[in-house]
């Protein structure tokens, strides 16, 4: 199954998305990284996007869409879908794929908007959003949900409800020595039961492992893995970078970070502020650890994977704080 999640900016559809994909464990993408670069520019400089703009970033959601369906995988996107020919150009034919649109008023949006910074999107395009607005009518592929009547874990929440998805793990096939009408021997899937276990109870007080896939977001650079995540905040990643693009000039607020290079060779810069920067070769074994504060960027001189551990607090989005970036992002807001 593809879930689009719809609305106007402000709306939320990002922060959901992301949740839903890291609750059901799917692959999710911002539909802001399928935008060429001339559309990002026209919209930091104020002008709004026209059909004919939108067309190849259509084009390109919907290729991103067929390929997840190909491959057989489930996958969330976040995507404005305006009109009613953008929806059914993302729905039609796809008889698994659903929309779920945030409906949001404009003076909501507005207020969230303007304490958005650093996003190409500015308040002063949200008012050509609503005049394009078609709003859309529940059906079979489509749900609306109100996006000020709840938090984004909530609305998460509501979308696997009515959806009928199923947020937690698969069952495991079992091993051999299960029983004959399915079931398994305690000891035998559980591990030898010490007295006071039994003591305690039955199984239901012992601690289980949870199996999933790490949740995968696209980005222009690459794409990275979530793999642990702590109050909905990752502190565990696995990050690919293509070969010559670098992520961001930034640091953090709060937040301290462990990298170390598992494959591939890496330039990383670091220091106290963006004149007195250090460059470091890395590759396979090489870490570094980044406390709050300090300025980094990672350059990918070959492929690069990297692995990421990190503090679950404050927040991913609200943390990070963007000096430069060769792909339009700024501030603390962009995907």
């Amino acid at each position: 199954m593809i879930v689009v999640v719809g609305g106007v900016a402000g709306s939320g559809k990002t922060t959901v998305g992301a949740l839903l994909a890291g609750r059901l464990h799917w692959r999710f993408a911002d539909a802001d990284t399928f935008h060429p670069q001339a559309n990002i520019d026209k919209m930091r400089s104020g002008v709004p996007l026209t059909d004919s703009d939108r067309g190849p970033w259509l084009d390109a959601i919907n290729a991103w869409m067929a390929e997840r369906i190909e491959a057989g995988e489930s996958a969330v996107a976040g995507c404005s879908a305006l009109k009613q020919s953008y929806r059914d150009r993302l729905l039609t034919g796809r008889p698994t794929a659903r929309m779920v649109f945030l409906e949001i008023s404009r003076e909501l949006a507005h207020a969230r908007l303007v304490a958005r910074h650093g996003h190409f999107f500015t308040v002063r395009l949200l008012d050509s959003q609503f005049t394009e607005l078609e709003p859309p009518r529940e059906s079979r592929q489509l749900l609306i949900l109100d996006a000020a009547t709840g938090t984004p874990d909530r609305l998460a929440d509501e979308i696997i409800d009515r959806l009928g998805l199923v947020a937690s793990p698969p069952a495991m096939s079992q091993p051999d020595g299960g029983r004959p009408d399915g079931s398994a021997d305690r000891e035998t899937m559980e591990g030898p039961v010490s007295n006071a276990q039994k003591a305690r109870g039955t199984a239901a007080s012992l601690p289980e492992a949870e199996v999933y896939r790490a949740a995968r977001q696209e980005k222009p650079w690459g794409h990275e893995l979530i793999f642990a995540a702590v109050d909905g905040k990752y502190v565990g990643k696995v990050i690919h970078v293509n070969a010559g693009h670098s992520l961001s000039l930034q640091y953090h607020r709060e937040k301290e970070e462990t990298i170390s290079v598992l494959s591939g060779e890496a330039m990383i810069q670091h220091g106290p502020s963006a004149d007195r920067l250090t460059g470091q070769r890395f590759g396979a074994g090489d870490t570094i650890h980044l406390p709050a504060g300090v300025l980094h960027r990672i350059t990918a001189i070959s492929d690069l994977d990297f692995a990421e551990a990190s503090t679950a607090q404050p927040g991913w989005r609200e943390d990070v704080v963007r000096l430069d970036d060769r792909y339009g992002r700024a501030g603390t807001s962009a995907p």
